[in-house]
């Protein structure tokens, strides 16, 4: 087992290092074409580090990974952070003043236990393609008995090897995206 950590982060969102990854992998994985920010992304950063510098008020989706990989790689917040891991339970011990954490790493399977003197709870609700579960051939996973250029896929899956010129398209959703 790992040494024990000061700081465990559940899953994905808040928190400066949990928040800075979950904001690159949303970014990496949303890279449809013209994928960009729906939001201005003076809200997208933190307010010790601003940028004067954003070519647009709703900058592209490359130039926003960018600036939070530039930010993680400035404060090393990848150094002593384990990705891949989903934390599978998190109980305080009475004797040891430390949390018992159960991990698995979410690409082998493989569970672990750890120990942190902090839990900082970061579940990450929007980190996961969802898809429509009434659309008749379309599975809660995506899986589709749709014929033409690749079938179905979420935007956070894009696709780049296929070619939508002539095609015809159906989007499906209704989040925000810019």
């Amino acid at each position: 087992t790992r040494q024990p950590t000061s700081v465990e982060l559940g899953s994905s969102a808040p928190s400066c290092l949990s928040l800075t990854h979950n904001l690159i992998k949303r970014l990496q994985d949303n890279s449809y074409p013209g994928s960009a920010s729906d939001t201005p992304a003076h809200f997208y950063v933190p307010s010790t580090h601003l940028n004067p510098h954003w070519t647009a008020t709703f900058p592209p989706q490359t130039e926003l990974l960018a600036y939070w990989r530039d930010l993680a790689s400035r404060y090393t917040l990848y150094h002593n952070a384990v990705f891949q891991t989903r934390v599978l339970s998190a109980t305080w011990n009475d004797t040891t003043h430390w949390y018992d954490i159960d991990v698995e790493d979410v690409r082998t399977g493989e569970r672990r236990h750890e120990h942190a003197r902090f839990v900082v709870s970061a579940v990450g609700l929007v980190s996961e393609p969802r898809y429509p579960e009434t659309i008749k051939g379309i599975d809660s996973n995506g899986r589709s008995v749709f014929e033409g250029a690749g079938g179905c896929w979420h935007s956070a899956r894009w696709r780049h090897d296929i070619d939508f010129h002539g095609q015809k398209v159906a989007v499906i959703g209704n989040s925000a995206s810019a």
